[in-house]
């Protein structure tokens, strides 16, 4: 059984993001944990735990939160810091692996771009599967699909909706970006005006978020 300190600089958290938060029972001392962080300041917002406990992690997985030691093969100090889910970023313009890197340090562990989105989406998400550091989003985005249409690139399937009054190029990207809004700022697309981006959030039928 190995033991560390964690030093860190203040009011840096131990962020548990990979890891699946269990029931908060007690466990006994003779069970064996992967990893254990001792003393930490748990916060829990599901039970609204707000404690110094312990943290025992067997097989990437939240096996114990408790007041009673725990036996580790490796235990880190956590005590002064707090242990906390990771963070969720809804407005992360970032998306590539340098700043999934920093946002890791910063506590963010899924980092979602859904103001200017992007279009095509498939590609996108091809680009980061396997290699991304956390866990990230993008929801489909007005502005690229209609400079599609505008430029003719016929290298994006947008390129087949022009003339299409129905907007049915929204059905299928939507799905695609698995994510329950399609967002433009107008302001962003001169030209286009409130009836292109409402006939668009009209699609009938919304993807669901999965994790």
């Amino acid at each position: 059984m190995t033991s560390h300190r964690l030093v860190v600089l203040p009011c840096v958290a131990v962020l548990l993001s990979l890891v699946a938060l269990a029931p908060h029972g007690l466990t006994t001392q003779t069970e064996q944990f992967d990893l254990v962080l001792a003393g930490g300041r748990v916060l829990d917002p599901e039970t609204a735990l707000d404690a110094t406990r312990n943290v025992g992690i067997r097989e990437g997985r939240i096996a114990a939160v408790t007041v009673e030691p725990l036996v580790a093969r490796e235990t880190l100090d956590v005590h002064g810091l707090v242990v906390a889910p990771g963070f969720i970023d809804l407005h992360a313009h970032g998306q590539d692996s340098e700043s999934y890197r920093y946002y890791a340090h910063d506590g963010v562990t899924t980092a979602l771009e859904l103001e200017i989105g992007t279009y095509p989406v498939t590609s996108w998400y091809a680009a980061r599967e396997g290699r991304s550091l956390i866990n990230y989003g993008v929801s489909v985005g007005h502005v690229g699909a209609r400079r599609a249409l505008i430029t003719h690139d016929e290298s994006l399937p947008g390129a087949a909706a022009i003339g299409d009054k129905s907007r049915s190029w929204t059905h299928g990207a939507l799905q695609d970006a698995e994510l329950p809004r399609l967002l433009s700022p107008i302001a962003a697309a001169p030209g286009s005006d409130s009836s292109c981006v409402m006939s668009a959030l009209r699609a009938p039928t919304w993807p669901t978020l999965t994790p």
